[in-house]
């Protein structure tokens, strides 16, 4: 394997870590008492995975319509019950622009070739 093709399959991996397993270990904050905390509250949208979410997706709708539609799913998943509003104001946040030009800059640099397995892994991941 040739050494740029071992960083991409590294990078790759990574973009997948975090678009897919940082969200769980982020979870929620601290657990509260049951008493405080409503049983059916939805915790925060986290700007970092909706922003890479979005980079990616915007990559894979040129390239692979049908994992586009799979990661805009993720995408409605991860705002679902917020009010546009509040989502419109995470994608404002820094942290939020970050994740998203981020993720940007890194498919950019994929190969032509991979970019459907990009797409592809991506949603695998999110399974």
């Amino acid at each position: 394997m040739t050494r740029a093709l071992a960083k991409q399959r590294l990078c790759l991996g990574l973009l997948s870590f975090s678009l897919f397993t940082l969200p769980a270990l982020a979870g929620e904050p601290a657990a509260k008492p049951a008493a405080v905390k409503p049983a059916a509250a939805k915790p925060a949208v986290n700007p970092q995975v909706l922003g890479i979410t979005e980079s990616v997706l915007r990559y894979c709708a040129a390239t692979d319509a049908a994992d586009a539609a799979k990661l805009q799913e993720k995408v409605d998943q991860l705002v679902q019950g917020v009010p546009e509003e509040v989502v419109a104001r995470i994608r404002k946040t820094q942290e939020y622009r970050t994740a998203y030009d981020s993720a940007s800059d890194f498919v950019s640099k994929v190969a032509d070739q991979n970019a459907s397995k990009v797409c592809a892994d991506t949603v695998a991941e999110s399974k």
